[in-house]
């Protein structure tokens, strides 16, 4: 997808900010860093994305202009040290940083920054876990326990098991 294609998402976001909403995640495609620009420019909402990065690297092109909060995935970017770079990345140019999916790990990896703005919650994963995220009056609580806060229930584990 090329910037001249970009009318398409301009037009969603600009439906999309009479709804309030905060951001716009991933309107096209994430190699044209030029049409995030634009975007960005155009309309009145923050431009996210990075779920698919797979390192550090990959963001520093959209740092600029491109992305106002990095999104990036612990399990697409090759884990902890990894997403840390990306958190420390944005705090380094003033961005957000909202960790893409897997919220039970994530909720450590955001407590531990400076530069998280958001926790996106999926409550899909809570009928396979043992210790689902717990929120307070919004907010995730931070486990206490020892490990990454992803315990799948014995069932889950029969059920997806391959042989």
């Amino acid at each position: 997808m090329s910037t001249t294609t970009a009318p398409g998402s301009r037009s969603s976001g600009t439906r999309l900010s009479e709804s309030d909403v905060y951001w716009f995640e991933e309107p096209i495609n994430r190699h044209d860093i030029r049409a995030h620009e634009i975007l960005g420019q155009r309309l009145p909402m923050a431009i996210t994305g990075g779920e698919h990065h797979c390192a550090a690297e990959e963001f520093v092109p959209y740092t600029s202009s491109a992305f106002q909060i990095l999104q990036p995935n612990a399990c697409m970017v090759g884990g902890i040290t990894e997403i840390m770079r990306i958190a420390r990345l944005a705090e380094l140019h003033g961005l957000g940083f909202a960790p893409h999916l897997m919220t039970e790990l994530h909720v450590h990896v955001a407590a531990a920054t400076t530069s998280t703005s958001y926790l996106e919650y999926f409550p899909f994963l809570e009928p396979f876990i043992t210790q689902p995220l717990k929120l307070d009056d919004g907010r995730a609580v931070v486990p206490d326990t020892p490990g990454h806060g992803i315990r799948f229930t014995p069932e889950a584990l029969e059920r997806w098991r391959t042989h």
